[in-house]
Formats: C-alpha cells, sequence, structure tokens
C-alpha cells in the first residue's frame, strides 16, 4: 500500500492525475487486476450491510454463520461485495480466528470447535471502516448428525 502511495505521489508529482492512474500503481505494485476493487469501492454506491445467523450444533461441535448480504441493490450499487471477515470465536477454551471470503448475496460457513462459543467478534481490528454488521444471538441446534 505504501509503496503503491509513494510510486503514485512521485510519478503524478505536480501533474492532474485520475483515479485510473491510481488503480495503475496499485495494480503494477501488486501484481494483480484490481478492476474489481475500484468497481466495487470507488466507482459504485453504498457500502456492505451484512446480517449474521450464528447457530452451533452440540452434536457434531460446528458452528454455522450464514452470511447474509443485505443492502439494497438499486443504481450501481453491487448485489454482493467482495469482503474478507475475521472472525474471533470466544469459547472456555480459548479464541479462535477464522477468516471468510464473503463474495456471494447469501452464503454459509462451518467451523468445527472443541467448545461452544460463547461470544463471536466481527472484525476486531476494524479493517472494514465502510461495512455494517449485524449479528444475531448464538443459536443452539439440536439437530443430530
Amino acid at each position: 500500500f505504501w509503496k503503491a502511495l509513494k510510486i503514485y505521489l512521485n510519478r503524478h508529482k505536480f501533474a492532474n492525475a485520475e483515479t485510473t492512474d491510481l488503480q495503475k500503481v496499485f495494480e503494477e505494485t501488486s501484481g494483480r487486476n484490481l478492476d474489481w476493487f475500484f468497481r466495487q469501492w470507488v466507482y459504485s454506491a453504498g457500502f456492505p450491510q451484512i446480517e449474521i445467523q450464528p447457530v452451533y450444533n452440540p452434536a457434531t461441535k460446528t458452528l454455522t454463520l450464514t452470511v447474509t448480504q443485505t443492502q439494497k441493490t438499486e443504481g450501481n450499487s453491487p448485489n454482493a461485495y467482495v469482503l474478507p471477515l475475521e472472525v474471533e470465536i470466544q469459547t472456555a477454551g480459548g479464541a479462535q480466528i477464522e477468516k471468510l471470503e464473503i463474495n456471494r448475496r447469501t452464503q454459509n460457513f462451518s467451523v468445527q470447535l472443541k467448545d461452544k462459543p460463547d461470544n463471536l467478534v466481527f472484525d476486531k481490528s476494524s479493517k472494514l471502516p465502510l461495512v455494517n454488521v449485524k449479528a444475531k444471538a448464538i443459536a443452539i441446534s439440536n439437530v443430530q448428525r
């Protein structure tokens, strides 16, 4: 990030620059195509609004997180944002961090646990400043597998 900014500032010092110039430098520096990122975060309206329904199955010791993006999809707002979301799962035995790669309107993630989850903390490091995350209370499933 900082390397790309330095190149961008030096390359366009005392000149006019456009967003496409910034994108080009970030792509050169990272070696990745960042069209999706700029389309979603720069050229689109709105921001991700996420609801999470956690369900724990004590029989299988599995936590299932149903992640739903609820933002309106009118205008040029994406139907589904692509974003990483970290969740800290706190149990009596300690905490574990899971990294979720969200890329659809609704998706499920399953996490195997050693103990029943007591608390979930989403985006603890505040890496996603423009995301509204609402999580429901952890439900306990009585379904045997």
